[in-house]
């Protein structure tokens, strides 16, 4: 990670990301929707950042919910980062698992790939927007998660999103 503060390193990517930043944390306030943006928003404000999931604690604070499988704390990249609250790079140096502390737990984990090696610089990027995603996020897990619990079809996802850098774009 860079040593640069987290707002200056945000700053430093121009004023449309804190824009950005700002646009998505006050729309509407309900997962998974939220958590789709916020890995949108990663993927586009990043320099080789092609792939995103975000994972949001559930509310019995025992596994990590997302659009696959439930991740339990502990197991995996994932599981482990939201265990322990320390960001981890995955092995093959392509990416890595950053943890969103909010009230005092770790509530979601952000977990970034690129298509080659990923820049340090990048990485520092989502640790400084994690820390802006946490209040976010950590509003939607009271009240957003009620609401999209009693629209949601049977059978369909509760957890964050997985989001894609559009093809055509570095």
């Amino acid at each position: 990670m860079t040593g640069a503060r987290p707002l200056d390193l945000l700053a430093g990517r121009g004023s449309d990301l804190l824009v950005r930043v700002a646009g998505v944390a006050c729309s509407d306030r309900e997962l998974p929707l939220m958590a789709e943006r916020l890995a949108e928003l990663v993927v586009r404000s990043a320099r080789a950042l092609t792939f995103c999931d975000v994972y949001v604690l559930d509310d019995e604070e025992r596994v990590l919910e997302w659009r696959g499988a439930p991740v339990p704390l502990g197991e995996g990249e994932v599981g482990r980062v939201a265990a322990h609250g320390r960001a981890r790079a995955h092995p093959d140096g392509r990416g890595a698992a950053v943890p969103v502390h909010g009230d005092g737990i770790v509530i979601a984990v952000v977990d970034v790939r690129s298509a080659g090696p990923c820049p340090p610089g990048d990485v520092a990027l989502v640790t400084a927007l994690a820390g802006l995603f946490a209040p976010v996020l950590s509003s939607c897990r009271g009240c957003g998660r009620r609401a999209s619990a009693s629209t949601r079809p049977s059978g369909s996802p509760s957890g964050p999103s997985r989001r894609r850098r559009p093809s055509g774009r570095g």
